[in-house]
């Protein structure tokens, strides 16, 4: 684990490099990897810059490709880095309807309309605890809490999703701060 990108991200730290990357690799390493659970925005920021450097497609294009024009989604809006890539880790901006059909595809193990978006081995994997919190009673998986019998994602306080496995249950609440 490297530092504690969630308090760098709230300080802006993580927005203000030329390349948010190099800058997440130069955090010294605190803990061995899957050893301490830590949120780390810079983990997520990661993933992003990886994605992109092997597809040749910025974050957001393959957003768009391989998610959201499979589920219909169009309105998004993006904050963006200094160095021109989405903030793929935080900022997303999307209708509650739209997160809805996310939480529906996760509820329906990656299948949308009779086809499969998002490998099932996938959902299966990103929807199991992968490592225990400092909270009571919440595991995390791939970018997710998850409590008994549901899992959450949520995104920089401005949109939540929760979706309650047990009973195919999925809700949806935009938090007070959001704009749309």
């Amino acid at each position: 684990m490297r530092g504690s990108a969630c308090a760098l991200h709230q300080r802006g730290a993580l927005n203000r490099p030329l390349d948010p990357y190099r800058y997440v690799l130069s955090l010294p390493v605190v803990e061995p990897a899957g050893s301490v659970w830590n949120y780390s925005g810079g983990a997520t920021a990661l993933i992003g810059g990886i994605l992109g450097r092997a597809t040749g497609k910025r974050f957001d294009v393959l957003a768009a490709t391989l998610l959201f024009d499979p589920l219909d989604v169009s309105d998004v809006a993006w904050t963006w880095l200094p160095n021109g890539d989405p903030k793929n880790w935080c900022c997303l901006w999307m209708r509650p309807r739209d997160m809805a059909k996310i939480g529906q595809l996760v509820l329906d193990r990656g299948r949308w309309n009779g086809g499969q978006v998002v490998s099932e081995t996938w959902i299966n994997a990103a929807t199991a605890p992968q490592i225990k919190t400092i909270y009571r009673g919440l595991d995390y998986g791939f970018n997710s809490g998850l409590a008994p019998h549901s899992y959450r994602a949520s995104g920089s306080i401005r949109s939540k999703r929760r979706g309650k496995v047990a009973n195919e249950s999925l809700l949806c609440r935009p938090s007070a701060s959001s704009q749309w």
